[in-house]
């Protein structure tokens, strides 16, 4: 019998609110169209996904053939 491994890494991020400062925090999933995040005091919230930037860039692991 083969076992199915899953790796879970949690993303740093920045989340924003409307008075235009900004958090740094750790992205732990998507949960009903809201992100879970993780602030630095360890206190954990759902925020709207516009107000995420993620700061690891995973895109440079990537190749694609053309130009885009």
């Amino acid at each position: 019998m083969s076992n199915i491994e899953i790796e879970y890494k949690l993303r740093p991020c920045y989340v924003y609110n409307p008075k235009g400062q900004n958090y740094k925090a750790l992205f732990h999933c998507w949960s009903m169209g809201k992100g879970i995040v993780e602030y630095e005091g360890g206190l954990v919230r759902t925020v709207e996904p516009y107000d995420i930037r993620f700061a690891d860039n995973p895109f440079v692991n990537y190749m694609w053939d053309g130009n885009y």
